[in-house]
């Protein structure tokens, strides 16, 4: 297979190169070049997606890239436009023209949900831009004749650079800089080791459709999380306070409970899927490992 991943710079896409690689012929893009990128464009360009893509050939494009910053996305609705509208109108735009068979990995969020308990998939209620033009690019991915949207939320360790859970954990402890943890948000998000191991299965494979992909569980408060991370992780806790979302001045209004029901996929895969507090576990042994 030749596979396209796009967002190769990102967090996920960083972790998803080694893992996708034994699958064929990898090619990264990004914006910019960093790590295993082999190749920079602007997804928000049709013409030089046409170009890129026209040389490239894929048989799978797994679409990572995303403008993730919410807040910085209900600044600037075209700029969220552009990088999770328009950048995903193009590549499927360039399927339907030069390849209508290959498969479109969607890579979607688990902000499009906003309701008390576990939503399913047919229960979005986006509360902010960024998850208002991730569902856009949804609409746009549906047009794919082989498509599948990932709705997810992931953690793990970062890079030099990355943001995230874990590396905003560490900063905050590096500088015992006092940080509200939110009892009032809950979500069930997936390592990213496990959402690795997962991808070939589904690159490879035929399902196709829209799917929660979380940790199995009861999920947890963000405060939970990351309390239990730290103590996982060895790190302080004093500069920690519980609080609420209200608290905290955000340009964008988060949503409150991000749980996702991950029935369907478990059902579509014949397993259950990790759960989280041992997913938290296995990060900091992981974690240990590379840092010791």
């Amino acid at each position: 297979m030749t596979i396209v991943v796009t967002g190769a710079s990102g967090m996920l896409g960083r972790h998803l190169m080694p893992g996708l690689a034994p699958l064929g012929r990898l090619h990264g893009i990004a914006r910019q070049p960093a790590g295993m990128v082999s190749h920079t464009v602007d997804l928000a360009d049709a013409a030089s997606v046409n170009l890129l893509f026209d040389e490239l050939i894929p048989d799978c494009i797994v679409h990572c890239a995303a403008l993730a910053n919410v807040d910085a996305c209900e600044a600037d609705m075209s700029l969220a436009y552009a990088a999770n509208v328009q950048a995903t109108k193009n590549i499927v735009d360039w399927l339907g023209r030069k390849r209508p068979q290959a498969r479109l990995i969607y890579i979607s969020s688990d902000q499009v949900y906003d309701a008390p308990g576990f939503s399913r998939e047919d229960t979005v209620a986006p509360c902010n831009a960024y998850a208002l033009t991730k569902l856009w690019g949804e609409d746009f991915a549906r047009h794919a004749t082989n498509h599948l949207i990932l709705r997810t939320n992931f953690f793990g360790s970062p890079a030099r650079g990355q943001t995230g859970q874990v590396g905003w954990l560490l900063r905050k402890a590096t500088a015992r800089q006092a940080s509200t943890l939110f009892t009032d948000v809950f979500f069930n998000p997936l390592y990213v080791n496990d959402l690795v191991a997962l991808l070939p299965e589904l690159v490879s494979g035929e399902l196709c459709g829209t799917f929660n992909l979380g940790s199995s569980g009861a999920g947890l408060s963000k405060a939970q999380f990351f309390r239990l991370l730290a103590s996982a992780m060895d790190v302080a806790t004093d500069w920690m306070r519980d609080g609420s979302v209200s608290d905290v001045a955000l340009k964008a209004r988060r949503p409150r409970d991000m749980r996702m029901d991950v029935g369907a996929i478990e059902s579509a895969l014949g397993r259950r899927l990790p759960d989280l507090e041992d997913s938290i576990n296995r990060l900091a042994q992981d974690w240990r490992e590379v840092n010791r």
